[in-house]
């Protein structure tokens, strides 16, 4: 007896000669890439579905669709679709052809302008993506996962790396790197990023602001497992929130700043909950008649808890132009707790670690809660009462703990006091102006396991400084502390002195 069997078409008939963007059904589209992949790009459209001449108009090539040959799928152009399209998802994916392949295919960009998408996944690079419609307490993209972002610049077929998210994105997940890529969630107080995973490294482009993320309002929780790297432009290599609060970020490399402005930095304009950093901190480094600021930083409104098991290095300023914050973690209102390997300054520039307190003062005013060095610290300047553009702004502020397993050198612990030199640990130093009568400015206890020295022969002037220090250990001896009247030095060099103002 004859059986009769169904025919179904597949890809792999195909797979033999040049395969052209083919409708394959009306939901999904067919190429071969310049590689030999044959890649497979579908949309969860709803009825009608595509149609050989709306896919035409969507699916841009770098020949025209349906032409021989392989194929650069330059752009996915949505907006012909309008409404209709709101929680369109799109998906790619590619597998090795008979003609070759890498399993890997790349997209130049998503024009999705005006539309909420469900989810968007790419098998391979993307330049960028437009989503997002004008009510932005809706997600304008749920979900966007991708290989890399902007590893190919242009060349895919992108006018340029800016994604651009009206709302919020739910999901950002980037396999490998975003390199020189911009990441904006706009949309007022609503343009937020629920969770980003980044499995290779952020790194910044060679223009303004590329190879970097920022949402208008909330990010969560964020891993990268890679490193955040600036570039030479502005705002290069940086997360940042517009007025929102960042949760918790965990880097598995460095934060390395370049040599533009703000780059290599970690920005909330809100709270951060945890910074957690593998790698090291590095502070920018230039020369010439160049401006640097703000290279290989990190700022919030307050910080809950940092921690960096190497070191927080600053640069080196051999500029005659303006440098400063490169290399440094300055705060509004408080650090809870910080916990880091080495904390190393250079004779041209300090590290400054600075947290104002609160912005309404009470008995107990931390500005620092605890910090913790592992290894030593040199050419720092740590200084609680201060704001982020280094004004001592706050007489009441506290320090509670400080303790280092190394050598102190070269460095001051302030708290609420101001030099009028620069120098702290001398003549001039005084409590800020202002403050609340009934509190004192107080460092609770500072524990140095190695030397404490400022500069051997040198001019200079360093001290731990506040109107109260309590306990006192150096080198294992505990210091004669007397509340409200110690003025001794430290050390050998002559330099270094303990400071009750």
């Amino acid at each position: 007896m004859n059986q009769r069997h169904r025919f179904r078409p597949a890809l792999e008939v195909l797979e033999a000669r040049e395969t052209p963007a083919t409708l394959v059904n009306p939901t999904t589209v067919a190429y071969q890439d310049f590689d030999g992949d044959i890649v497979t790009v579908k949309l969860t459209l709803k009825k009608p579905g595509l149609t050989a001449a709306t896919a035409a108009t969507i699916f841009t090539f770098d020949t025209q669709f349906g032409s021989g040959g392989p194929q650069q799928l330059q752009t996915i152009n949505l907006t012909s679709l309008g409404v209709g399209a709101n929680g369109l998802s799109i998906k790619t994916s590619a597998v090795r052809g008979k003609l070759g392949g890498d399993g890997i295919a790349a997209l130049g960009q998503i024009d999705a302008t005006g539309i909420d998408l469900r989810s968007v996944v790419i098998d391979g690079d993307l330049g960028r993506i437009i989503a997002g419609d004008a009510t932005t307490t809706t997600p304008g993209l749920k979900t966007l996962t991708a290989r890399s972002l902007g590893r190919f610049g242009t060349s895919t077929g992108a006018p340029n790396l800016n994604t651009v998210i009206q709302g919020k994105l739910g999901v950002l997940n980037v396999k490998t790197d975003i390199v020189g890529a911009f990441i904006d969630v706009q949309g007022g107080n609503d343009g937020d990023i629920g969770r980003i995973a980044l499995g290779g490294s952020l790194i910044g482009g060679t223009a303004g602001q590329l190879g970097s993320i920022r949402a208008n309002s909330d990010i969560g929780n964020v891993t990268i497992k890679g490193s955040v790297i600036g570039g030479g432009q502005f705002e290069s290599g940086r997360i940042a929130t517009v007025v929102g609060n960042i949760g918790k970020v965990a880097i598995g490399g460095d934060l390395m700043g370049g040599t533009g402005n703000s780059s290599g930095q970690i920005f909330a304009k809100g709270t951060l909950a945890a910074l957690k950093i593998t790698g090291n901190v590095v502070g920018g480094s230039v020369g010439g008649d160049n401006d640097l600021h703000n290279s290989g930083y990190v700022e919030a409104k307050r910080i809950g808890s940092l921690t960096i098991r190497g070191s927080l290095l600053a640069g080196f300023d051999f500029t005659i132009g303006t440098f400063g914050d490169n290399g440094a973690i300055r705060v509004v209102d408080d650090i809870g707790s910080a916990n880091i390997g080495n904390i190393i300054g250079n004779f041209t520039n300090p590290v400054y670690i600075s947290a104002r307190g609160k912005a309404v003062q009470t008995k107990t005013d931390l500005a620092l809660g605890k910090l913790n060095v592992r290894g030593r610290v040199e050419y720092a300047q740590i200084l609680a009462g201060y704001d982020p553009t280094g004004g001592g702004v706050n007489a009441d502020a506290q320090v509670g703990s400080v303790s280092v397993g190394g050598d102190w050198v070269a460095s001051s612990l302030v708290a609420g006091a101001l030099a009028t030199n620069a120098d702290f640990g001398d003549a001039d130093d005084a409590a800020i102006v202002g403050g609340n009568s009934a509190i004192v400015s107080k460092i609770g206890k500072v524990t140095i396991r190695g030397q404490a020295i400022g500069t051997v022969g040198g001019t200079d002037q360093f001290g731990i400084v506040a109107q109260v220090i309590g306990v006192l250990r150096v080198s294992g001896t505990k210091l004669p502390t007397t509340s409200g009247s110690d003025d001794f030095f430290i050390g050998t060099s002559g330099d270094f002195k303990a400071n009750e103002i």
